[in-house]
């Protein structure tokens, strides 16, 4: 297994597999029907024709509880991965039940599990129950007859067994004393779902006709959870509020498996709900509370039914398989958590009980754009990759998020065969394609006026020239980024009082196939990959860089630390289209760089600094080479065909950078300047 890892060592775990919350699983090494990461991502997918862990060849192909399950695990804004998720399908019978090997099961009862564990103080206490909690169930059913089994007593004294076990632990794990998990176990079958819940993660049902049936309550110190405070002071502890409500000012959960200093207040014991299944059940979702502490039940709901009626745009549209689709769920819900600022890991499992999607339809989400010199894309408030074939250059595609800010305010703009102009006959030998990154700051209007007018300035600018092979682009790069701010200074093109406090920075790139020119006002970047090593073809503009910040005292302005170094204590960009409550200090003449591409030139990264805050040039290239070279396991393998490498390539760059912790916008286009695979 090959891993590209950030810089901490992080480990994931789920059903026993260890895997880097931050790394790359090379498709090679994936499997059928096992789990697989993607970039910080541990998504697992079953259903109706895959058996997971647990299951015996000769029920393998029997129809399961659910039509489908996926799941997945993020290591989110945490610095270790502390949760777990135990899947095994046809738990029950167990395989220890003394039967014949090709004995008919069609009138027997089955149950599937699934269990997602949130650890504490560290991981060890959560990986233990996902070893171990579905096989203590197994030895407390092995003799019983499943139709007459008193559940929430079977379930209570599992639980109880597990708690035990992690206190004997503690002769060769001295630390575990002072760690616990949260655990909500389900058991399903056709007729049936089983709930145990201990802690503050949660399982949910959607019901259609109705409002999400919650089949667990929070193990919390919430105004409905009054017996929680009661039960802890009776047996002598007290609830301190210390940053929100916890038990002896320490623990925010009042029920857990393991936490021993805190017992008896600290409880082991779950609450078991039944619930009978009927035909208008459509799916659960159980998870951690990384995603209840940002999302409500009926938003979680919204969000994950779309994803399995097949109404989310997204990168493949092969992703409308049915095998597929509760995973997709899962790894959306994660994402749109991490966009709303949890802080924690977070893991989510969706098991699909009925089909919601009757048939594949195809719903594409990428459009091919062949050599046409009118077409742009506007990427300002979309996250979903677009994948123009670029002139007869290349492939590229591209990747806006919001990521944890509440407005987007970057703005992309690409247009292939943007030069020579379609209005006039100007001898050139080759094609000019256009690719920009805008990232805004103070609102989003200065961003989307250059992606509206940036490249039409450029094409006004060149009218009047002979030859596009004897321009001087650094000149004309120069004029147009002052025309750009000019625009902008005025007013007249913005209807925003504010417009003199808002700006943009700008990262532009023109690409023939004799030349790569980069003009770039800013801090976001543009990064070439030349045979595997990365070269950096702008240079950012902070005020802290020594030229800069003379420049800056030079024009009577000053640099302030003030988180972080900033003109005059407010911006941290030294040069900007916009901004003109800060001129002369900030300017916007770009620095202007300008290649011959090589046979050795893979592709170009453009991105705003939501990617390069949290992430080097090095690993960016390293993690888009391994998706263009079509080596990265994806939910869909047909993500691997080179027309659309480059916008999953960008879709996981900016997927990483929210997983590294990136609190801003996250802009990231790839060109493919040959193909990797």
């Amino acid at each position: 297994m090959e891993i590209i890892e950030d810089d901490h060592d992080h480990s994931n775990k789920m059903g026993g597999s260890s895997l880097p919350p931050i790394g790359i699983l090379l498709e090679k090494d994936v499997p059928a029907a096992a789990t697989t990461t993607t970039v910080g991502i541990l998504v697992s997918s079953g259903g109706n024709e895959l058996c997971g862990g647990g299951c015996d060849d000769d029920i393998s192909r029997d129809i399961l509880q659910c039509v489908s399950h996926g799941s997945v695990s993020v290591c989110g804004g945490r610095p270790e991965m502390e949760d777990a998720v135990t899947i095994v399908q046809n738990l029950l019978p167990s395989s220890n039940n003394v039967r014949p090997r090709n004995h008919d099961h069609g009138g027997e009862v089955k149950y599937d599990f699934f269990g997602v564990y949130d650890g504490h103080g560290g991981s060890v206490v959560a990986n233990l129950c996902c070893e171990r909690l579905h096989k203590i169930l197994v030895t407390e059913t092995v003799s019983s007859n499943l139709d007459g089994i008193e559940w929430e007593n079977v379930m209570v004294s599992c639980f109880e067994k597990m708690d035990r076990e992690v206190s004997e632990k503690e002769v060769e794990i001295k630390s575990i004393k002072s760690q616990g998990s949260t655990a909500v176990v389900s058991l399903i079958s056709k007729d049936k779902i089983i709930v145990a819940n201990c802690g503050d993660s949660r399982a949910v049902l959607s019901r259609a006709g109705s409002p999400p049936i919650p089949l667990s309550q929070d193990h919390k110190f919430k105004p409905d959870r009054k017996d929680e405070m009661e039960r802890i002071e009776a047996a002598g502890g007290t609830v301190i509020n210390w940053n929100g409500f916890r038990v002896l000012g320490v623990l925010a959960t009042s029920r857990c498996i393991g936490d021993r200093y805190l017992k008896p207040f600290v409880t082991s014991v779950p609450e078991v709900t039944i619930t009978s299944r009927n035909e208008s059940d459509e799916f659960l979702i159980f998870a951690s509370d990384g995603l209840w502490d940002v999302m409500s039940n009926k938003m979680a709901c919204q969000i994950a039914r779309k994803c399995l009626e097949g109404k989310v745009a997204r990168i493949s549209s092969s992703l409308l398989d049915h095998t597929c689709n509760a995973a997709f769920a899962a790894a959306v819900l994660a994402e749109v958590a991490m966009a709303r600022g949890s802080k924690d890991n977070i893991s989510v499992v969706i098991v699909e009980l009925k089909k919601l999607i009757q048939e594949v339809k195809l719903m594409v989400s990428m459009k091919i754009m062949e050599d046409d010199h009118d077409h742009d894309h506007h990427s300002k408030k979309d996250d979903v990759p677009a994948i123009p074939k670029v002139g007869i250059l290349a492939y590229h595609g591209s990747m806006s998020v919001c990521g944890r800010r509440r407005e987007m305010e970057d703005a992309i703009t690409v247009i292939p065969g943007l030069l020579p102009s379609s209005n006039r006959n100007c001898p050139c030998d080759h094609d000019f394609d256009f690719f920009a990154v805008y990232d805004g700051h103070g609102g989003s209007a200065v961003a989307n006026l250059c992606s509206e007018q940036l490249h039409k300035i450029l094409v006004d600018e060149i009218q009047g020239s002979s030859n596009l092979d004897k321009i001087d682009w650094e000149n004309v790069m120069v004029s147009c980024f002052l025309k750009m701010d000019g625009q902008v200074v005025s007013g007249k093109e913005v209807e925003d009082e504010n417009i003199k406090s808002i700006g943009s920075t700008a990262v532009v790139a023109l690409i023939s196939k004799d030349k790569i020119i980069v003009a770039n006002c800013g801090d976001s970047r543009a990064v070439l990959s030349r045979a595997g090593l990365p070269i950096p073809l702008s240079q950012d503009h902070k005020p802290d860089r020594i030229d800069e910040r003379d420049r800056i005292e030079a024009a009577g302005g000053t640099v302030i630390n003030w988180d972080g170094s900033r003109v005059l204590g407010v911006l941290a960009t030294s040069r900007s289209i916009g901004d003109r409550y800060l001129k002369p200090y900030v300017i916007s003449v770009p620095e202007v760089r300008i290649i011959s591409p090589t046979e050795s030139d893979e592709f170009l990264i453009l991105a705003s600094d939501g990617l390069w805050d949290v992430m080097s040039n090095k690993m960016a290239c390293q993690i888009a080479r391994k998706c263009l070279q079509g080596k990265v396991a994806s939910i869909s393998s047909s993500l691997l065909d080179h027309t659309c490498n480059a916008a999953f390539a960008a879709a996981v760059l900016a997927e990483v950078s929210m997983a590294r912790g990136s609190k801003d916008n996250i802009s990231v286009v790839v060109v493919q300047l040959k193909k990797l695979i």
